[in-house]
């Protein structure tokens, strides 16, 4: 990932998006946590919307809602942590194969 020209370290989380080969380039905006007040404190519609800590569905979701575009976590941990950012997943059971 590039962010002003400069690389940063990142992955892509399960259940995103897929982007085209060439990326996006889109205008970014912090939004803190990603919380309700955050996101009505302006408009992120169309726009990357930078979120303070880990990938999770429900920031994922506020973020669509708010009209965001695409969503970058950042997280502070040395470690790279590979989160799901769908609330739908589930387990196969006997009943559902």
């Amino acid at each position: 990932m590039q962010v002003g020209g400069r690389e940063l370290r990142a992955i892509t989380h399960a259940m995103a998006a897929r982007t085209p080969a060439q990326g996006v380039r889109l205008p970014a905006v912090r939004v803190g946590t990603g919380t309700a007040a955050d996101y009505a404190a302006q408009d992120v519609h169309g726009k990357a919307v930078v979120v303070d800590g880990m990938a999770m569905p429900p920031k994922v979701l506020a973020a669509e809602r708010a009209g965001a575009a695409a969503c970058t976590f950042a997280n502070r941990d040395e470690h790279a942590h590979e989160m799901i950012v769908s609330g739908i997943w589930e387990s196969p059971t006997p009943m559902r194969r």
